[in-house]
């Protein structure tokens, strides 16, 4: 992993919670529950409070990054790391070692986290119904 997920700071080895940025995740998650506002909405009102992707390359907020955000686990506390379980060294497989899971802190979301999935899920479902009646 390049860059701690937004919201959270590398402290070595360990993800801390960053709480200026943890403060615009939160929002994000009420936003989508809650208020029902779009991927572009939520990125449109982090860009007018100020908040500055992770990466910085680019100010704004684009759908996937907020997608991302919305379904990571890390922010339930859950992290993973060395998730392959082969690698390709020269054409043959090779044994990579066991995915491994740590518990971080998690960002203090009040259950939005369980009650963004069902939301995405059905979000997904009518626009692939959608796309299929104009193809």
């Amino acid at each position: 992993m390049r860059v701690a997920p937004y919201g959270y700071d590398f402290n070595g080895h360990t993800l801390v919670i960053n709480e200026e940025e943890a403060e615009f995740v939160r929002k994000m998650y009420h936003w989508y529950v809650y208020d029902h506002y779009t991927f572009r909405e939520i990125g449109e009102r982090l860009y007018s409070l100020g908040a500055v992707p992770k990466r910085g390359e680019s100010r704004n907020w684009s759908a996937s990054s907020i997608r991302r955000v919305l379904t990571s686990e890390v922010y339930i506390g859950k992290f993973y790391y060395n998730r392959r379980e082969t690698r390709k060294i020269r054409g043959e497989k090779t044994k990579n070692g066991t995915p491994k899971k740590t518990i971080s802190s998690a960002v203090k979301m009040n259950g939005s986290w369980s009650r963004c999935l069902p939301s995405l899920t059905r979000n997904y479902l009518h626009w692939r119904k959608r796309r299929k009646r104009k193809t």
